[in-house]
């Protein structure tokens, strides 16, 4: 298969994962909300964003593994990338013992940190064990996950991904209905995501002997594969670095919130940013694969290619995030009514508008971060994310006390739209030899001008016929994407890679009619 059909495979099979995701959490979010109950659901918020900062502890050892599979795959030094994986399956064994130890304390502080009453504090302290070993199964897993990343196989790791969210959910609506807790639904996730890790690892090790590479599991002589060591943490530690200001600044919102106000309180909150989270995920999903990308050509010393998937990445999230921010700023407080009801529409819309106004701003960096990582030039993004989340955490603090709930998200707002917006777009491009107007004008422009009839059509949307139910507001939408979608095909794209996509349209069709 050709690099640019790997490409094309791989984006698709990430949307589809991700796809299936948002639709499932969408209709599950609020049946979780009514069953479990304000309280609990603001329980269950923080103890998924307290125990999320033990995937700082990964130190980006995935990263590093993608990095060197797709690099020492490019220049077919296959023992190379053998001691890479063997080196980083031990290094995540360590990290496993690091977790356990992080779950206990965490799971023991937990009461005296957040203002949860005696009746709630026992299933919560059991829910983050669960919880935080799911997570430690992650670091033993994600060696293996790396590796089919680093070959460009998302398509399998996303098959599975599928299979597993389709069975969670399922278990989750049968311990719901019998009326039970937190406790179970953790439960489940850490069972199926045993079973879905046992399985990936299966895949993973067919397809490294299809490409004659041998995972060693055998523990290694510090003599041999000292340097490989070394080679791993000197790439992985500024990983590691701003994946740590990452989860301060996306994950911190909601303890917080339940330090300085009631706990139920973050549902509020928490209901804007399940929105805001399902357009971060697209969009890191749809700029995932420029990683190994951007690793192959790095190695190839293909600047011009680099310069390109840097620009036609800064499109496409332009292209998927404006959209979705317009209907988010526009019909967001009507569209938490019809789907949460009226309780948390103003305030959760108020929070929303914020939050999704920093993502139109902030969309492009996900491809700006990703070529960084395949350049090996990640050094100095980790020392400007470190200084956002130091600021995010400052305002947020200072804020709450005057704004409440939306000073939280002013406090994160602020700093990510100047960082995004300003600061990466210069530093990416003088690492690339690309100037910066050009950058703005090849990879910006043609997603503004196309997002207008957008705006102005969702606009009169709202104050003409502004939707009464569900299905009248995704009726509504669909018919000025597809408006959308007719003007971005003519904008956004270039007659080059206009005809590039109608190839690949045109060989899929040929494909399905011939079977």
């Amino acid at each position: 298969m050709s690099l640019k059909n790997k490409v094309i495979k791989n984006l698709f099979s990430n949307w589809a994962g991700l796809i299936v995701t948002i639709v499932i959490s969408f209709f599950m979010a609020p049946y979780i909300v009514h069953k479990l109950g304000n309280t609990f659901y603001g329980i269950w918020s923080i103890i998924n964003q307290f125990t999320a900062y033990l995937y700082i502890f990964d130190f980006g050892i995935r990263e590093s593994v993608i990095r060197y599979t797709a690099k020492y795959l490019a220049n077919k030094k296959i023992r190379k990338l053998e001691d890479v994986l063997q080196a980083s399956f031990y290094i995540y064994l360590g990290v496993s013992l690091i977790s356990i130890l992080f779950t206990l304390i965490l799971a023991l502080v937990f009461e005296d940190v957040f203002d949860v009453d005696k009746e709630y504090a026992t299933e919560a302290s059991v829910a983050i064990l669960l919880i935080g070993g799911t997570i430690t199964q992650l670091f033993v897993f994600n060696m293996f996950n790396g590796f089919l990343m680093g070959v460009q196989r998302y398509d399998i790791f996303n098959i599975v991904q599928i299979c597993g969210t389709l069975v969670k959910t399922a278990l989750f609506v049968l311990v719901l209905e019998a009326d039970y807790g937190i406790v179970a639904l953790a439960a489940v996730q850490f069972t199926v995501f045993l079973f879905t890790g046992l399985i990936m690892t299966k895949v993973c090790l067919n397809i490294a002997s299809s490409n004659e590479v041998k995972i060693n599991l055998k523990p290694p002589a510090w003599d041999h594969i000292k340097a490989t060591y070394h080679k791993v943490f000197n790439y992985s530690l500024y990983v590691f670095i701003n994946n740590i200001g990452q989860k301060i600044i996306f994950m911190t919102d909601a303890i917080i919130i339940g330090i300085f106000m009631p706990v139920a309180s973050v549902t509020f909150y928490a209901i804007a940013g399940m929105l805001v989270e399902y357009l971060r995920k697209l969009v890191t999903t749809s700029t995932s694969i420029l990683n190994p990308l951007v690793s192959h050509y790095s190695a190839s010393n293909e600047n011009d290619k680099i310069q390109y998937a840097l620009v036609s990445g800064t499109k496409l999230t332009l292209f998927i995030a404006l959209p979705v921010v317009t209907v988010l700023v526009l019909l967001g407080e009507i569209f938490i009514d019809l789907w949460m009801g009226e309780e948390f529409a103003a305030i959760s819309g108020e929070i929303l508008v914020i939050l999704a106004v920093a993502q139109a701003f902030s969309a492009p960096h996900f491809s700006i971060v990703n070529v960084l990582y395949g350049m090996n030039k990640h050094k100095t993004l980790a020392h400007f994310r470190i200084v956002e989340a130091i600021c995010n955490l400052v305002l947020s603090i200072v804020l709450i006390n005057y704004y409440g709930l939306v000073g939280v998200a002013l406090g994160t707002a602020i700093p990510h739209i100047i960082l995004t917006s300003m600061i990466l777009p210069w530093y990416a491009t003088k690492q690339i030899n690309m100037s910066l107007s050009n950058y703005m004008i090849s990879g910006y422009l043609r997603p503004m001008i196309a997002i207008l009839p957008f705006i102005f059509s969702v606009f009169y949307l709202k104050n003409a016929f502004p939707p009464e139910s569900l299905l009248e507001f995704f009726v509504s939408v669909f018919i000025v994407c597809l408006l959308y979608l007719f003007v971005s095909y003519l904008v956004v794209f270039t007659s080059k890679e206009r005809s590039s996509i109608n190839t690949s349209i045109l060989s899929f069709y040929n494909k399905r009619v011939s079977r």
